[in-house]
């Protein structure tokens, strides 16, 4: 007998709270498989006053029998769809981009790694004095030097690590908005049920401030006689998810 649930009569309790002075660094590694480069960490989250620098280290390693030349490029990013996939900016583009970080980053010079080598790359951030308080982030990306960083090529060509900087100061603006929050079933949206399996809640995220945030807390789900069903945690992985600045984001 099939079991009707009804999406109404589901009471759901959502506690949201903004982070914004966090300084975290991924421990988790990225590997390109069509050049076998291993880079540490994935992501990094800085906070810069105006007027001060940073220096982050990150790790890289050649997993070939071959020895690879490497050119280490500067790259703004952008996320795409509802699941916050970061894209890289490939081309120079005169597109004005107030949360730009690369302006903010020293050139780093080629580097050429032997065989199973890892080598530690200085990555110089300086935020100038009259920077206005937001959100700032760009990838720092290592691929094959004889490789053309203007052109739109496939990503697994190369290896990249997200940075992330909140810069404080009088105009920072936080404004984070529940956009939505519904039940799906198999991914697809819908008010009635006539089955418990495949169910999941998504909340969606905009942001409409100008600092990127990591929305966090917890959804209880109860039945008519208040009883809990089930807490869950949203956006508890490791790293937590970003919502960037003019963009929105689901959490499921």
């Amino acid at each position: 007998m099939l079991k009707r649930v009804n999406a109404g009569l589901i009471a759901g309790v959502l506690l949201l709270f903004m982070s914004m002075t966090n300084v975290f660094a991924a421990s988790s590694t990225a590997v390109g498989n069509d050049n076998g480069l291993k880079i540490s960490p994935v992501r990094t989250d800085l906070t810069i006053a105006p007027g001060k620098s940073a220096v982050l280290s990150l790790y890289i390693q050649n997993l070939t029998p071959s020895a690879a030349k490497l050119q280490v490029i500067i790259n703004d990013f952008t996320t795409t769809g509802s699941a916050g996939i970061p894209a890289l900016y490939l081309k120079n583009t005169n597109i004005f981009n107030p949360h730009s970080l690369k302006q903010f980053i020293a050139p780093v010079g080629d580097i050429s790694l032997a065989p199973g080598q890892e080598s530690t790359v200085k990555v110089d951030i300086k935020i100038p004095t009259n920077a206005l308080g937001g959100g700032y982030y760009g990838a720092v990306r290592f691929a094959p030097a004889n490789l053309d960083s203007t052109k739109s090529v496939s990503l697994s060509a190369s290896v990249a690590s997200l940075i992330l900087v909140t810069v404080p100061g009088p105009n920072l603006r936080e404004q984070l908005n529940l956009s939505s929050f519904t039940v799906h079933q198999n991914n697809q949206a819908s008010s009635l049920f006539f089955s418990s399996k495949g169910l999941s809640i998504v909340s969606g995220f905009s942001n409409t401030g100008n600092v990127q945030e990591e929305p966090f807390g917890k959804v209880t789900l109860k039945n008519l006689n208040g009883q809990v069903i089930m807490v869950k945690e949203i956006n508890n992985a490791i790293p937590a998810g970003n919502v960037l600045p003019s963009s929105s984001r689901n959490f499921s």
